[in-house]
């Protein structure tokens, strides 16, 4: 079941109407003597994360004094962000299920008194009579709706001591001096002193194609990147041919709204989906690094996941003693072999049953030719001995449908499945091990540059349903895979040429939809950009490994020219330092939890120096 707003109450479907008047300008707050401000940049859900950690830890830790949270966004959908906007559109999904999806900590208490998960909100609001299921899923909107309406409870907790005003606001700017900082907006100082801040806005770097394109001084308005903004591909005409860079999240976000979005119409005949199209859409041509689709993400939660026999806490524990020592390729790419290989058999239906021992001698017994490895996930082509005169695009069908149909019945019950999950649970366990430059530099940079674009495509790409959607539309002939190899591009006066050594062809438009890797020394938004050249923000190094991320402490505190003021990063932004903290897991990397700790702290030391 995929749950969108159009399965909800009226009530819960309108609930960014009763948001939008709490939010105010800067200009309709009036500076307070004798109280202290603090400073959430930032509305997303890890902007509200930290702003709940804060309220729920002051309930009975601040003293006397009062204090006033200001919390900034540059659009009104406070505690959504742009990502789960509530008017975006509900093909879009949220690609985990259900299951474990919650905007409250479960460690401690909370401010609210209604702290619904995601799965107990649906049921509590839904308009039908069917259950909400952990296997479920829902889109992006239905999420964005229920964190607003855990903005709205939140507020509805906070007492007397603490004010919290919304701000629709971009802060560009910000000035520390000594212990007190001054925020910026487009215009102007902003004349609040505030005690503590922290950011949860990410970096808006532009990809190095754009750049390639700028100097070309050509077919700029040929180019269009899909990761920040959709509705940018509207200008595309129908039938144009359209080539796509990337084939990941944001590629299928890419192919949704250029065929869903204009109107076409996915329907399931007999388990599969078939599309019925409007004559709006473009003919989709996508090419990578790997020129291979992004597989399925299994459906899995806390108690229902593939669980590590090799790569276990204990494993993770002893290793971290070699700390910035730790070699990828010869302490940790091993063990991950043998995970995943031993993943794959133990779920062959004679060896589901048979010890470890003889699941690893069936291994061992197999022809290495054809023995399952991680080979055959990184490289399908070379694996499945591909001629080298085949039709590249009916490979690529051919290995969808067979990947679809392995990973159907999930990872506790299929081989694919349970390979796949292998790889997820074990990259989990790296990120522990990567975290502030426990990796040597060169294994960093090959993480980094290598190994993170394929354990993305495989193990942790879009929800099945979107998937499969995307099957249909390359078995209806509206996207093909032309190239088996990456091209080169040559940028015309109207298009784009993009050469192979088998392959030629011209389209009308290009578009990126590659994710840009976080950089303080590329083109960045406003407020990275200015803390940067201030030194607010340092680079993030492991010895001679320096790829321009965000330099923090292990609390995710700032490290920078001013270190003595509490100013945290909280979100994607911080990935660097860590791994994989732009997942919606409140207990990976919550370092709105620590902000919030130093933050309380620092507000009974200002409320008892009242009394001294």
């Amino acid at each position: 079941m995929i749950w969108n707003s159009m399965h909800l109450l009226q009530e819960a479907r309108t609930i960014d109407d009763r948001i939008n008047p709490l939010i105010k300008t800067n200009n309709q707050i009036k500076f307070e003597e004798h109280t202290d401000y603090i400073a959430i940049i930032g509305g997303g859900p890890f902007g509200f994360y930290a702003l709940e950690s804060l309220l729920s830890l002051s309930k009975e830790a601040i003293g006397n004094r009062k204090f006033h949270i200001h919390w900034y966004n540059k659009n009104k959908n406070f505690g959504a962000g742009q990502q789960y906007n509530p008017t975006t559109p509900n093909y879009l999904l949220v690609h985990e299920c259900i299951a474990d999806l919650s905007a409250w900590k479960t460690d401690r208490d909370t401010i609210s008194s209604e702290s619904l998960t995601l799965l107990e909100w649906i049921r509590e609001n839904r308009t039908i009579e069917q259950e909400p299921l952990k296997s479920d899923h829902c889109s992006r909107e239905l999420f964005g709706l229920y964190l607003m309406d855990c903005v709205l409870k939140t507020i509805a907790g906070i007492g007397d001591q603490i004010e919290l005003s919304l701000i629709q606001e971009e802060i560009c700017d910000l000035e520390i001096q000594g212990k007190t900082a001054y925020l910026y907006n487009e215009d102007k100082k902003l004349i609040f002193p505030y005690q503590s801040t922290l950011i949860s806005i990410g970096h808006s770097n532009k990809n190095n194609l754009l750049k390639f394109i700028k100097d070309s001084d050509q077919s700029l308005d040929r180019f269009i990147e899909s990761v920040h903004s959709l509705e940018h591909l509207d200008r595309i005409p129908a039938n144009s041919e359209v080539v796509i860079k990337g084939s990941g999240i944001n590629f299928m976000d890419t192919i949704l709204h250029l065929t869903e979005g204009r109107g076409g119409v996915f329907y399931k005949n007999d388990q599969e989906f078939q599309y019925i199209p409007t004559g709006l859409e473009p003919k989709i041509y996508p090419f990578s690094r790997t020129n291979l689709p992004t597989l399925p993400r299994n459906t899995y939660w806390s108690d229902h996941k593939y669980e590590l026999l090799y790569m276990t806490d204990a494993w993770v524990e002893e290793l971290k003693a070699k700390k910035g020592n730790i070699d990828f390729t010869t302490d940790i790419l091993p063990l991950y072999k043998k995970e995943i290989q031993h993943a794959f058999y133990s779920m062959l239906d004679h060896l589901k049953t048979v010890s470890h021992e003889e699941v690893l001698h069936f291994i061992a017994i197999q022809d290495e030719r054809t023995r399952f490895s991680i080979n055959a996930l990184l490289d399908p082509v070379t694996y499945s001995n591909v001629a080298k005169d085949v039709n590249y695009n009916e490979f690529i069908a051919d290995l969808t449908t067979f990947c679809l149909i392995a990973m159907q019945p999930g990872e506790l019950n299929s081989t694919m499945g349970a390979a796949t999950g292998a790889m997820r649970e074990g990259f989990l366990q790296i990120c522990k091990l990567y975290e502030f430059g426990g990796f040597t530099p060169y294994a960093q940079k090959h993480v980094d540059d290598y190994w993170l674009n394929y354990i993305f495509q495989i193990s942790l790409g879009p929800a099945r349903e979107i998937s499969e959607k995307f099957f249909c539309l390359l078995k209806q002939g509206y996207i093909s895979f032309l190239f088996s190899e990456t091209p080169e591009i040559e940028i015309q006066e109207q298009g784009f040429l993009l050469k192979s050594k088998k392959d030629q062809h011209f389209f009308s438009y290009l578009i990126d939809s590659t994710k840009p890797k976080e950089n303080l020394k590329c083109e960045n938004n406003r407020l990275f950009t200015n803390l940067y050249k201030k030194r607010i923000f340092t680079v993030f190094k492991n010895g001679e490994y320096d790829d321009g991320k965000i330099n923090l402490e292990t609390n995710g505190k700032v490290k920078g020219k001013h270190s003595d003021y509490p100013l945290y990063l909280y979100g994607p932004a911080t990935e660097g330092p860590v791994l994989y903290n732009s997942d919606l897991n409140r207990n990976r990397y919550d370092f709105g939890q620590t902000w919030a700790e130093e933050s309380i702290i620092l507000m009974n030391k200002l409320s008892l120096s009242d009394f001294t």
